[in-house]
């Protein structure tokens, strides 16, 4: 029997996900009003869709059929709906609910469909778009739209003409979001950028301005992909100190280089500024272009803490300076940041979280510091966001957990000016004022060699901390716990199978194809 399986031949078309109907009734009008919102909110920064053709498509009468036939357009359409269903406040921040849920369903169904047949550029764009709606099988999804580019020489796609320039454009806007993806997870790519020959095509849209915004997150994309070959990957482990920090200065030279071609209101390290109008998408580009700059510039800046000699002080100084500066930028701009089940995970959670373990780890070690105070208030800033970001998840995000770091932080530094700490022979000092001005720079930590026996940092390994209370509602007996108990599942219960969820095996996503369609 096992051998009459493995021998047997499968047909994709025949391959379903045995879905039931959901309870919520649709209504036909959404379905414009959500693919406008896709196209105004998400489509500036991924650009790989021809609105006019789609819109075409869309609004055909025989588009029921159409859907039925056409797998990949299918996944396409439904994915388009449900990005832009989450912008009529229908999102929610639980998997398997709400509206996008539902839709993005109907569009996953067609999964193993979209695999198989590859050589085809509707199928690429749908696994593409299917990325944005689900983080669990993320990775899969970028791979797969990766595969399929490649499949079909999309990075070598040259020529003029309206087929081509949506080509380039899909190409592109995988590109950018696989090495994006890539660096966060601390993995290789899967494009080769020494094999590209795609040119990078105009924005399809000009009321974003002149600026080329796919250009512009291109050439970031490669910073990225420079950094992690150079500094992150198993051959720069092998590299000597030297060649090391060669390498970040090479990578924070392009980063700065990136930086001063930005306009000067947009430029990381200004006030962050809302040039472009909320409704076409340049609150989100902007808020983007800060986060990512300052990631870049926190990776090379603790690398070089760790890798630095001991006796680089200005340099070991400079860094810290850098990476105090980005962590404080980061928490800051967290007020500017949406709350909302469209907003990316990594802005929504991942870099302020790395923002604020980076100053907590700092006050503890440096207690004495004169920014010590300014430091306490920027934990508190971040408390205060986690805290404001469960309450805007109804709980689903159980990210309030966070804002007892701020406390421990500064219940260890009113011990420690009060004397109520273990005695050390000598304390840490650092020498200079503290900074006033509002750069977030800081001076060096000593003018005297680490070695030194007059100046010595507080170790805190070799004292038990004060126990501070918490309550932990965690019950031991429940094998899933609590998702905020568990910092890797915090943004995202990443363990989750959703083929086998519950909400997933009870939906028909013949429903929805008929209540959605066609536009009237």
């Amino acid at each position: 029997m096992v051998q009459a399986r493995v021998g047997e031949a499968y047909d994709p078309s025949e391959i379903s996900t045995g879905f039931q109907q959901p309870r919520s009734p649709t209504f036909k009008h959404s379905a414009r009003s959500y693919t406008e919102s896709y196209f105004l909110h998400i489509h500036p920064v991924y650009p790989f869709l021809d609105r006019v053709q789609f819109e075409r498509r869309a609004s055909d009468k025989n588009l029921p059929e159409t859907l039925k036939v056409d797998k990949a357009w299918c996944a396409l359409y439904f994915t388009v709906l449900a990005l832009g269903s989450q912008f009529h406040d229908e999102g929610t921040f639980d998997q398997g609910k709400g509206k996008p849920w539902k839709l993005f369903q109907v569009a996953l169904g067609t999964l193993p469909e979209l695999i198989l047949p590859s050589k085809r550029l509707l199928n690429a764009q749908a696994i593409f778009a299917l990325t944005f709606s689900c983080l669990s099988i993320l990775e899969m999804l970028v791979t797969e739209a990766v595969r399929i580019a490649t499949a079909m020489d999309l990075h070598i796609c040259v020529g003029s003409d309206t087929t081509h320039v949506q080509m380039q454009r899909t190409f592109w806007t995988i590109y950018n979001l696989e090495k994006e993806f890539c660096f966060l997870a601390g993995r290789a790519s899967a494009i080769a950028d020494y094999d590209i020959g795609s040119p990078v095509p105009k924005p399809p849209r000009e009321d974003l301005g002149e600026l080329n915004w796919l250009l512009l997150f291109v050439r970031h994309s490669r910073i990225l992909s420079k950094a992690y070959e150079k500094l992150f990957s198993i051959s720069a482990t092998l590299n000597s100190t030297a060649v090391y920090l060669k390498s970040i200065d090479t990578i924070r030279g392009d980063l700065d280089g990136w930086k001063d071609s930005l306009p000067p209101e947009m430029r990381p390290g200004s006030p962050f500024r809302q040039r472009y109008g909320d409704e076409s998408g340049g609150r989100f580009l902007t808020l983007k272009i800060h986060f990512a700059y300052h990631h870049v510039l926190i990776a090379l800046s603790r690398l070089t803490l760790h890798v630095c000699r001991p006796d680089c002080i200005e340099r070991l100084a400079a860094s810290e300076s850098e990476l105090i500066h980005s962590a404080r930028s980061v928490i800051h701009l967290t007020q500017n940041i949406d709350l909302a089940p469209y907003t990316p995970t990594w802005i929504l959670g991942y870099i302020p979280l790395s923002a604020l373990f980076i100053l907590f780890d700092f006050v503890i070690h440096n207690p004495a510091h004169p920014d010590t105070r300014k430091n306490l208030a920027f934990l508190d800033i971040a408390a205060g966001y986690f805290t404001r970001l469960e309450f805007a998840t109804d709980g689903s995000l159980q990210s309030s957990l966070l804002a007892e770091f701020a406390h421990i932080a500064r219940q260890y530094v009113q011990d420690f000016q009060n004397g109520k700490l273990p005695p050390q022979d000598k304390y840490f000092q650092t020498q200079g004022r503290s900074d006033g001005d509002s750069t977030g720079a800081m001076p060096p930590q000593s003018n005297v060699s680490p070695s030194s026996e007059t100046m010595t940092r507080p170790d805190p390994t070799l004292y038990e901390l004060p126990q501070y209370e918490y309550n932990d509602n965690t019950s031991t007996s429940n094998p899933e716990g609590q998702t905020g108990s568990d910092f890797m599942y915090l943004f995202g219960n990443s363990h989750t199978d959703i083929f086998t969820s519950e909400s997933m095996l009870s939906f028909d996503p013949a429903l929805y194809e008929s209540q959605y369609l066609p536009w009237e």
